[in-house]
């Protein structure tokens, strides 16, 4: 009753000095910003910069108001503001450069872009495509924007070394912290002798040598991916090779090459495929083992790397050597264009592949049945149970995952349901912000579940793993299955850029992402989960999924 009497005090105390209104000037300005309701939103920022000076934030967002209705005077000073108290750096300088570069003040503008280059180089690419930029970029203050291309620069290695140049610093300016795993000593050599050696490679193995750099940093988001774009024709061995428990395998193949599908491999090219495992770990960044297993999917095909760590064959054909049953067999296998998106799938829905388990007698398990939808559920045999897959955290327009949650746990505050099975094994992420009405649900109603599980994976990675790390925290969930592809705590976010000659994509992370429950001193290379289960070739080729089964025979026993 006092804590009561106590707030009641207060909210009057704050209504009679005009906070409460403050209050509702902040609720008010949110709304309309979401609706972009621009004259709306800047009408109440405004009323809030005048209230709460000192937030950088409403300064922030009263100038990003101003840009969208063209007031750039206003805008200018607004982001001054929201510079002196340091909020959204990058964008503050930005929009300050764009807005006075829409005033014709281009000297005043190339000030701001420099100085947001400084912060983070990846930013040259926006200013140099930009079209509300072209007027800077063609005016004198443009012609001495020092990142754009010199079209003076001729001479195919004089090219590769500023493309060099330009990707190892920025690197090292964009990332979180690009010495996290590999201090500048080993960055530095590594660069000088690529530097070196430019002139003794073609294009296409420069190319692989700027993704060993860039996997220095150590992270799975910062990378180059051996996909092809302008003059560069990536080609791969038309083969899906999975690490299972029991060994490396041919999970699917084209139809031509049906033959080897649910062999095990033991050579590609000559190469011990335990060696190559071992050797393509230099060609990207990785979180942890798991994640090492998950990006080998991809690498352990591609012709271009297999070729330059050693591998005999050509781009016409490459030998695979397989087993299975004692036997022993080779195929040759004809490389075709690399196709990164179709490694990535389970080829449930790719025309002319086989599958390990395309003659089984028993169906498809519950994980591999909508691969490709965001989050479904299905009610199991026990009725009392839910199975509940989320592939992405990413938004289904057509079933809103708010909505998806409410009704979720609607059917447990009714006791229609008492078990729970979260499987998160293939979520590779998304957007963070989007599991928010799981997270919160979950926490309001476990106490009303028996049993609630989290079924991980070398898969579970990004935003996935943000949930993993929450849902372990704030939860009672067992975990089940593999350790995850990512370390609680982690740098990610994918920030792309462009070097400026050969055009090579660069994906670089500038954030650390630290869960509010999950410690500092939470130095874990993955979540481990409470009961190990892996996957044997066995328990793919035959439908069978071993996790669940380990779940269903407890909960079977549990009602027994």
């Amino acid at each position: 009753m006092r804590k009561q009497i106590t707030l009641g005090l207060l909210l009057v105390f704050c209504l009679s000095n005009g906070f409460g209104q403050s209050i509702q000037d902040y609720l008010l300005a949110s709304k309309a910003r979401r609706e972009n309701n621009h004259k709306e939103a800047l009408v109440y920022y405004t009323k809030l910069t005048e209230t709460s000076e000192y937030n950088g934030d409403h300064w922030f967002k009263r100038g990003s108001e101003q840009v969208w209705l063209d007031k750039y005077e206003a805008a200018i000073h607004s982001f001054a503001k929201a510079i002196e108290y340091k909020s959204n750096l990058k964008f503050s300088h930005y929009l300050t450069g764009l807005s006075y570069a829409q005033l014709g003040e281009q000297d005043k503008a190339l000030v701001h872009f420099e100085k947001l280059i400084e912060l983070d180089p990846s930013w040259i690419q926006t200013i140099n495509t930009r079209k509300s930029l072209s007027g800077f970029r063609d005016s004198s203050a443009g012609q001495k924007w020092s990142p754009k291309r010199d079209s003076a620069l001729v001479g195919r290695n004089a090219q590769w070394e500023a493309d060099l140049d330009f990707l190892y610093q920025t690197l090292v300016k964009s990332h979180y912290n690009a010495y996290v795993k590999n201090g500048p000593e080993v960055w530095n050599e590594h660069y000088e002798k690529l530097k070196a050696i430019i002139p003794e490679l073609s294009d296409h193995e420069l190319y692989l040598e700027f993704m060993k750099l860039t996997a220095l940093a150590g992270d799975g988001h910062t990378n180059i991916w051996p996909i092809s774009n302008g003059n560069f024709k990536f080609k791969m061995l038309p083969a899906s090779i999975y690490p299972f428990e029991d060994g490396f395998y041919v999970k699917y193949a084209p139809e031509q090459y049906q033959s080897i599908v649910g062999w095990k491999v033991k050579r590609i090219g000559g190469l011990e495929v335990e060696t190559i495992f071992k050797k393509i770990n230099e060609f990207e960044g990785h979180e942890n083992l798991m994640h090492r297993k998950l990006l080998s999917n991809v690498l352990m095909v591609s012709l271009d790397i297999l070729k330059m760590l050693g591998a005999n064959g050509d781009q016409t054909q490459m030998v695979i050597e397989v087993e299975k049953n004692g036997k022993s067999a080779e195929a040759s296998l004809k490389p075709v264009p690399m196709d990164y998106n179709s490694l990535s799938s389970n080829h449930t829905n790719t025309a002319h592949w086989s599958a390990m388990n395309e003659n089984s007698e028993t169906t498809l398990p519950l994980w591999l049945k909508h691969p490709d939808k965001a989050y479904w559920r299905q009610r199991l045999s026990d009725s009392a149970t839910i199975y509940f897959q989320y592939n992405n955290v990413l938004e289904n327009e057509e079933h809103p995952f708010k909505e998806f949650c409410k009704s979720l746990f609607e059917s447990i505050e009714s006791g229609q349901t008492k078990n729970l099975i979260i499987d998160i094994r293939m979520n590779d992420g998304g957007s963070t912000p989007l599991y928010s009405p799981l997270l919160k649900g979950l926490m309001a109603h476990q106490g009303q579940l028996d049993n609630l599980f989290l079924i991980i994976g070398r898969r579970t990675y990004s935003a996935a793993m943000n949930l993993a790390t929450d849902l372990e925290y704030w939860t009672d969930a067992i975990l089940v299955g593999e350790p995850t592809g990512s370390s609680p705590n982690f740098i990610g976010e994918n920030k792309i850029f462009h070097l400026p000659y050969s055009g090579i994509r660069v994906s670089v992370s500038d954030r650390y992402h630290q869960r509010g429950a999950s410690s500092s001193l939470d130095k874990r290379v993955w979540i481990a989960p409470d009961v190990y289960v892996g996957l044997k070739s066995s328990d793919f080729a035959n439908n069978v999924d071993p996790i669940m089964e380990t779940i269903t025979r407890y909960l079977s026993k549990a009602d027994d």
